[in-house]
């Protein structure tokens, strides 16, 4: 049945009110529409935020025309590395002959490129570049570039930017900007002009000419091809990797072809072309290969190595130009002296400071063959590196820088390890062979003798190793080494490290001397928590310091008292001169702590010394070969000493200061232990304060013994025939030695019978009684008994000395020759010389001369002509020149020098005069005097004129 009007007014109401309850209130609409609303507008914040972070500091697009300003963009002026002056060119970042030279895309203006290479970089680096906007969108997030516009925006405005996505975001932007601005075409033309092209080219024009050898525009399909293969791996270039530079040439090829990018003809001829490349890199010759490797290698490191090559930085460097020339020439030299045998050539008139290379008269020859050496100068108060050689030959210098055997070059560092652990420069040790280990009896001394008792700073200074050897075995070699590991050197080798199982180069060894030099201090350039030598002053780009090079920092690595006891060790001259006598290379006229160098195989020697301000480190090899001599380490100290005393020239004479915490104290030789009356020879030493010795020595003893038996006396043995005499007390270990070297050890027997009289065979005949001397002084005269065990010369100060010190001694007879050479002391007056023999039988007779030290020169002063004086000549023409001279004994000669040539020879005390047929013009006159004693003195010049 139909529904009523009423029933359907009815169901249409309610169907109404359904709908209605089911409906959203209007304030729940409301509140999530300001949901939405304040989410949105959250988003949007986070949005802006993220690209303020994005744009902030972002580098602008004129950064790519700067890169291409004629006058100051870095496309037209390479890097550049300068010595310390500014004034010489190390290095230039590019190819030699070949100028950087920007190329336009237009066909129709002059300096076009290949319309072939356009084609060929567009169709394989993005196929899409005419139609792109600059950037990829499918590779948002990508670091790596992949149009052309990014790549140059990475090349030249980011390139300083790590890798990740604000970096990723920012390249596609600037890319898009860059692109929107200046056009494709500029962006293909900027990129194809800056690209990376490998072995410092950079630029397509500069490319073709450095491996095609021909204009960018004459570049045809195949040749393109290979250019274009090189933007994506610059390393595989064809001077550097020939053969994967042509495989990926011919892969460019295929994908050119199978793009559609050229037709089948095009593609085989191509394919099959056989292109004509250069064969070998243009190099210049550079000073300071070595140097130079270092400092490229720490460049890039900081700055990036593409960012480096691109151009536009300036470098100053620490190296001293002229240093380093004539370190290498004069190293160059000593390697040329060495291979022809002829040790006094002079080498060129261009290397003045070879001609400061000592004299050496050395008998062993040949020197062998293949020669190498290398060296270091460095100022270890700034930690900077001021010259360098590579490894060298007498022929050419080398980038490399080799690890050599150090040998005894180690022994200051041991040395100094055991200060660290109590011992002084006053320690004893025993240089005899039961000091060395057992598996240790091959590796003797350098010089094949055992020296005996010495005290720790004489063993150092003259390479005794078999003393040093004990105490290292003694106090565990690995814990003394362990000490010294701040210096920058880990020897895990023991002992046999110092006999040449370690090896080191030459600025391992600077760095590990230079805190000796700086009373502890090392100085350099931070580098894995280390400091290292400073290879750069300052690096600039576009006329702004480059911030992080140039700064030095210092770090304490050694306290400066145990500095100062290595320092004063190896600065001390006389302790050094039983080895290499005097003068030798190490001296140089100035407190110098040096030290040599040798192995047990001895075709390496070392020398390194330093004073506060300079410090330089040489190293000389040879070829190993059989029944070759060992090599002389005063050949590398030769280096040394000419390359010190040129680095010293300008710099003041200055030496280390005493700090607290040193004690002076004197003590007897060779034991460092406290003096007793019965010690021979008082020295002083320097001890750590507290470290001082506390007891007496106990070596020398006073025994009495019958003068003619030369057993211990007893009550019965006559009075008159009991005499005190000193001996020295071997322990037992050293007996054997003491033995075999002729050594008197005090009997043990007591005396019972007489002894037969003195027999003779002694005569002391130079120099005569009281003969005044001075300096080094030959004793000659006889010491040849029948049944003679040995002889002795001693010296003594006054008439009637109370103590004497040997001079000399020997075993096997001698008859009017040299019985010992005696350096006299400083002090002046009589001292007697004494000779004294020892029978088999033990028995002891003596000789002995008067003589009178004077080392003191004489005084001379020229007193007329006066300073300055202006002389008018009269019609003789003679002037009478005068001069006052003196000494304490007498004076020999009086030379007159005028214009440094000898004029006359006057003794006629103490008024010396001497007529001069005078000439006109300035003069310049001195006197040289020669005393009694052999001493001379030159006066002070005169400078006068004669009209």
């Amino acid at each position: 049945m139909p529904a009523t009007p009423l029933q359907t007014t009815f169901l249409l109401r309610r169907r109404h009110a359904r709908r209605k309850g089911s409906l959203p209130s209007p304030r729940l609409g409301i509140g999530l529409a300001g949901v939405l609303l304040i989410g949105l507008t959250l988003v949007l914040i986070v949005l802006a935020g993220f690209y303020a972070s994005l744009t902030a500091d972002l580098p602008p697009l004129g950064l790519v025309k700067a890169y291409f300003d004629p006058q100051y963009g870095a496309f037209y002026h390479p890097s550049r590395l300068l010595d310390r002056s500014g004034e010489h060119i190390l290095l230039t970042l590019e190819n030699p002959g070949i100028p950087p030279e920007y190329r336009v895309l237009d066909p129709d203006e002059s300096g076009h490129l290949s319309p072939r290479l356009i084609q060929v970089a567009v169709s394989l680096l993005q196929p899409d570049f005419w139609q792109s906007p600059g950037f990829s969108f499918r590779h948002l997030m990508d670091p790596n570039p992949h149009t052309i516009a990014e790549r140059l925006v990475s090349d030249l405005i980011l390139s300083g930017e790590s890798a990740g996505l604000r970096q990723a975001l920012r390249m596609r932007l600037l890319a898009a900007q860059l692109t929107a601005e200046f056009g494709r075409a500029q962006v293909l033309e900027w990129y194809l002009n800056e690209a990376n092209f490998g072995h410092r080219a950079f630029g397509v024009g500069a490319a073709s000419r450095l491996y095609l050898e021909q204009d960018a525009a004459e570049v045809d399909l195949a040749e393109a091809s290979l250019l274009i293969a090189i933007l994506d791996a610059p390393a595989l270039n064809p001077l550097d990797a020939l053969s994967v530079a042509l495989e990926r040439q011919q892969n460019v090829l295929l994908t050119l072809y199978q793009r559609g990018a050229m037709d089948q003809t095009e593609y085989q001829a191509a394919q099959s072309q056989k292109l004509e490349l250069r064969s070998q890199a243009m190099e210049e010759k550079l000073v300071a290969y070595a140097f130079i490797r270092l400092a490229l290698a720490e460049l890039a490191d900081r700055l990036g190595q593409e960012r480096l090559e691109r151009g536009g930085w300036v470098v100053k460097t620490t190296l001293d130009y002229d240093l380093q020339v004539q370190l290498v020439c004069t190293l160059q030299v000593q390697l040329q002296r060495l291979e022809s045998g002829d040790l006094n050539a002079l080498g060129s008139e261009n290397c003045p400071v070879a001609r400061l290379l000592p004299t050496l008269n050395l008998a062993e020859e040949p020197f062998g063959t293949d020669w190498s050496g290398s060296a270091v100068l460095l100022d270890p108060q700034t930690g900077q590196l001021l010259a360098l050689a590579g490894d060298t030959t007498a022929g050419a210098e080398s980038a490399t820088l080799g690890s050599y055997p150090a040998g005894t070059l180690l022994s200051p560092l041991a040395v100094l390890g055991l200060f660290a652990g109590g011992y002084s420069p006053a320690s004893l040790v025993w240089d005899i062979p039961a000091s060395l280990p057992e598996n240790q009896d091959s590796a003797q001394n350098p010089d094949g003798i055992f020296h005996g008792p010495e005290r720790l700073r004489n063993a150092m200074a003259n390479d005794h190793l078999a003393g040093l050897v004990g105490l290292l075995e003694q106090n565990g070699a690995a814990n003394v080494w362990r000490r010294v590991e701040p210096l920058g050197i880990r020897i895990t080798e023991g002992v046999e490290a110092l006999y040449g199982a370690a090896q080191l180069d030459p600025i391992q060894v600077a760095q590990a001397y230079a805190p000796l030099a700086n009373s502890g201090v090392q100085a350099g350039v931070e580098e894995n928590e280390t400091l290292r030598p400073a290879l750069t002053l300052e690096v600039m780009r576009g006329g702004e310091l480059e911030p992080g090079f140039g700064s030095v920092q210092t770090q304490a690595l050694l306290s400066p008292q145990l500095a100062y006891l290595i320092q004063n060790v190896l600065s001390d001259e006389p302790a050094r001169r039983a080895s290499l006598g005097y003068p030798n290379p190490l001296e140089i006229g100035r407190p110098a702590g040096a030290k040599l160098g040798q192995t047990t195989a001895g075709d390496d020697i070392w020398a390194v010394g330093f004073t506060p301000q300079r410090l330089a480190v040489v190293r000389l090899s040879r070829a190993s070969a059989e029944d070759q001599p060992r090599l002389d380490a005063r050949l590398a100290a030769g280096i040394w000493h000419a390359l010190m005393q040129t680095a010293l020239r300008d710099l003041p004479n200055l030496g280390w200061s005493q700090p607290s915490g040193i004690s002076n104290v004197d003590v007897c030789d060779p034991s460092g232990l406290l003096p007793t009356v019965n010690c021979p020879e008082v020295v002083g030493e320097i001890f750590l304060t507290g470290n001082e010795p506390t007891v007496p020595d106990d070596l020398y003893r006073k025994l009495q013994i019958n003068r003619e038996t030369g057993l211990l006396a007893t009550v019965f043995t006559p009075a008159e025939l009991v005499e005190e005499r000193i001996f020295f007390i071997a322990p037992v270990e050293a007996q054997e030695w003491a033995t075999g070297q002729g050594m008197e050890q005090p009997p043990t027997a007591y005396d019972l019978v007489q002894a037969q009289t003195s027999l003779p065979g002694l005569a002391l005949i130079s120099p005569a009684m009281f003969a005044p001397v001075s300096g080094e002084v030959r004793v000659r005269g006889t010491a040849d008994r029948e049944g003679m065990q040995s002889f002795t010369v001693q010296v003594g100060q006054g008439m009637n000395p109370a103590r004497w010190v040997e001079i000399g001694k020997g075993s096997t007879a001698v008859e009017n020759g040299t019985l010992a050479t005696w350096q006299t002391p400083l002090e002046d007056g009589l001292y007697a010389i004494r000779l004294v023999v020892v029978d088999q039988d033990m028995r002891v007779h003596r000789i002995a001369i008067q003589v009178t030290v004077d080392n003191t020169p004489p005084q001379a002063r020229i007193l007329y002509p006066s300073q300055g004086a202006q002389i008018s000549l009269g019609s003789d023409k003679t002037l009478n020149l005068a001069a006052e001279v003196s000494d304490g004994l007498g004076i020999r000669q009086v030379e007159w020098l005028l214009d440094g040539r000898k004029i006359g020879n006057r003794i006629d005390d103490p008024i010396f005069n001497l007529q001069w047929t005078a000439t006109s013009g300035e003069h310049r006159l001195l006197v040289r005097v020669t005393d009694l004693a052999g001493n001379i003195t030159e006066s002070e010049p005169v400078v006068f004129t004669v009209k």
